[in-house]
């Protein structure tokens, strides 16, 4: 334990530094300015003190991106979540992996409040899944985090899902390119917040990193109000601030939608008397908690708020139990620069696909490596199965193997080799076969004998065999 904590005492100073700074914020905006609401705090490690300070105060607290499920449990009135729970999303992430019949998973996560609050609920989604776990700390440096993924590059899954900070994991997706994690044979799939900010943290630059990637991404839907904004939004930074010309995720859309909720929250609890009971004995000192003083209008506008309904620019604004619901996700394929919709998931539908046909399917997925072929998601690192094909003359519609000139590289090719690598895809998991061939004896007992040594697997090609074969398959 000590040796943890010396490891990350540059880190943990640091983070108790920004919570203090947010702490002395908070309460100076309620002591000094005496304010009747509080829009934050920004990311779940910070919710747990403004919960309590909303409670305490009766200050509505309003946080557009705080997504912690472990926020739920904390009951509190005055604490208002316009943003979506990361919980949510589990059922839509069971449904893929369903879709694909994988078996096997490694969560990679963030190790904080914001990773380890998301993991129960995604434990419990993918409950005939065997889960594994991958932590890595919010301050790992690249060596850190190359030497994770190299251990999960010796494991047999190969479905990742990835729920963390999206600075943090372009950094993970980065390094596992760069060591051939990125490769034909893997699956990467991340979670809402990181698939929404993923082509925002990367200023622009290509999506190259997470080709292949899939992502579960709530949806927003388009309207008239939403083009227009971002129309304005555009005209506003081309000039004065290009970088953020084109910053407008899906965070800043709930925070404005946030402030307008709150502005109609005030107009309909029509109070105008927006002092605090304590106002004249206040503490002088901003960090004193214990004698801060109570938001008389906090019930009314806590209540008007609850209340409030409308079609934002992120979608319906309705609150249910403290916080928006998400009625549709995504599901999202990066392909070079592109960011394609292959399907939606609704808690009532399931699964479809991203035409209007509501089949329970899936669009076309380019996977890691440029691949077409569906992923396995399992198999044994380093390890293929050698297949021993007769060189025998005739029956060259059975088995063929073809010698290449230049390479001397032996390639089988027929009926029969069509039928066991049909058989190969059945299975659950990635068997990569090995192909070696043998001068044809008289008889077949020194291949016989090999497959009894386990140096390779027989491949008959008397024809009688290869139908029996066929019909166990068919």
């Amino acid at each position: 334990m000590e040796d943890i904590i010396s490891k990350n005492r540059g880190y943990l100073t640091f983070l108790l530094f920004f919570l203090l700074l947010v702490v002395q914020a908070a309460l100076d905006l309620i002591k000094t300015e005496q304010v009747s609401a509080i829009i934050g705090p920004i990311n779940s490690m910070q919710a747990d003190f403004m919960i309590k300070l909303a409670n305490k105060t009766q200050v509505p607290t309003i946080t557009f991106s705080a997504t912690s499920p472990l926020l739920t449990s904390i009951k509190s009135p005055y604490f208002v979540r316009a943003t979506i729970d990361d919980s949510s999303q589990v059922r839509a992430i069971a449904s893929i992996f369903k879709f694909f019949r994988w078996r096997r998973v490694v969560a990679i996560y963030v190790d904080n409040e914001f990773g380890e609050g998301f993991m129960p609920f995604l434990f419990d989604a993918l409950q005939d899944v065997e889960v594994k776990r991958s932590v890595i700390p919010p301050e790992a440096i690249d060596d850190e985090i190359q030497k994770e993924l190299r251990k999960l590059m010796e494991r047999q899954a190969r479905v990742f899902v990835v729920h963390m900070e999206s600075s943090l994991a372009l950094r993970v997706f980065q390094i596992a390119r760069d060591i051939g994690m990125m490769e034909e044979g893997y699956v990467w799939l991340m979670t809402n917040g990181m698939t929404h900010m993923m082509r925002h943290i990367n200023n622009g630059r290509s999506l190259n990193t997470i080709e292949g990637v899939l992502g579960v991404r709530s949806h927003v839907p388009k309207s008239k109000e939403l083009g227009d904004f971002r129309l304005r939004w555009k005209r506003t930074f081309e000039k004065e601030n290009p970088s953020m010309r084109d910053d407008l995720n899906v965070f800043a859309l709930w925070a404005y939608d946030s402030i307008t909720a709150l502005a109609k929250a005030v107009e309909k609890a029509n109070t105008k008397s927006l002092w605090y009971d304590n106002g004249s004995t206040l503490s002088k000192n901003r960090t004193d908690l214990g004698n801060v003083g109570v938001s008389l209008y906090g019930p009314s506008l806590q209540k008007a708020f609850s209340e409030v309904r409308f079609n934002g620019l992120a979608g319906e604004f309705k609150l249910i139990d403290g916080q928006l619901q998400s009625p549709k996700f995504e599901i999202i394929n990066f392909v070079g620069n592109e960011e394609r919709i292959i399907g939606f998931w609704t808690p009532r539908d399931g699964l479809m696909d991203a035409t209007s046909s509501n089949k329970k399917t899936l669009g076309p997925v380019i996977w890691p490596g440029k691949s077409k072929i569906v992923p396995k998601g399992w198999e044994i690192p380093g390890k293929k199965l050698r297949v021993g094909v007769p060189m025998k003359k005739g029956f060259f519609d059975f088995v063929k193997v073809t010698i290449n000139p230049i390479t001397n590289k032996k390639t089988p090719t027929g009926y029969a080799i069509e039928i066991f690598e049909a058989a190969l895809k059945e299975l659950p998991y990635l068997v990569i076969p090995e192909y070696v061939s043998f001068e044809s004896p008289n008889n077949y007992n020194n291949l016989v004998y090999q497959v009894y040594d386990k140096v390779s697997f027989f491949f008959s090609t008397y024809k009688q065999k290869i139908l029996n074969i066929h019909k166990i398959i068919l």
